[in-house]
């Protein structure tokens, strides 16, 4: 099964996002994104069963500290919390659009998700998206599994 960031799930996105962060998530109309921007943080998670691919989510320092005052509902944050609410957040989003995707009854599969600090170039095979979330702006990623990384 091949996977696209389309209108499935789009909608999965902006409820994963309302439920957990209490924010509303659209597609932006301007897609411009800077990938390379070093101090970005990111998580990711390999999609494995149906379809595979690897789902990163990428935002700013303060778009983050946005939504983890929001899920874990504390004022300040530091970076390690931040970046595990992404990773949280990643694997959520991730496991309920495979589970939307799976029709057969057939068991879903999921890596474990990593994150990070700094520039993601989105390889030639990656399709890309922006969106735009109360906190700022959202980037997201889908790519191959193909040569691992």
């Amino acid at each position: 099964m091949k996977l696209t960031l389309d209108d499935v799930f789009d909608g999965i996105l902006g409820d994963s996002l309302e439920g957990m962060a209490f924010t509303i998530c659209d597609r932006s109309e301007d897609q411009d994104f800077d990938w390379e921007d070093e101090s970005r943080l990111w998580s990711s998670i390999d999609l494995l069963s149906p379809g595979s691919g690897r789902l990163v989510l990428v935002t700013d320092p303060e778009t983050a500290k946005s939504l983890a005052r929001s899920v874990t509902g504390e004022q300040t944050t530091d970076e390690a919390t931040e970046l595990a609410v992404l990773e949280e957040l990643t694997n959520a989003i991730g496991g309920r659009w495979l589970a939307a995707l799976e029709t057969t009854g057939a068991e879903t599969q999921l890596g474990l998700p990593k994150s990070g600090r700094g520039s993601l170039r989105p390889g030639e095979d990656a399709m890309a998206c922006v969106y735009e979330v109360d906190a700022g702006r959202l980037g997201v990623l889908l790519a191959s599994l193909q040569g691992g990384g």
